[in-house]
């Protein structure tokens, strides 16, 4: 059930990354500049999918978090 609920809980961070990208019209590349992650981390990201296989949820969960603030606070 954790597993499930993490899942969950990423997904929508992953969702707001998506909407303010969009709503700053910024493209994946803007964002791969500003947080130092790859095109590929934030598409998976995005899109629901794990970014990284091998790390524990919690560390995924830090890493989304700090990206949606690096996005919120970039002025």
């Amino acid at each position: 059930m954790a597993r499930y609920k993490n899942d969950k809980v990423l997904k929508i961070i992953g969702k707001r990354i998506f909407n303010h990208r969009i709503k700053e019209e910024m493209e994946i590349e803007d964002v791969a500049e500003m947080t130092g992650f790859s095109y590929n981390t934030i598409s998976n990201i995005e899109n629901g999918r794990p970014a990284e296989k091998k790390s524990p949820d919690w560390l995924l969960g830090l890493r989304y978090l700090l990206m949606l603030d690096i996005l919120e606070n970039q002025n």
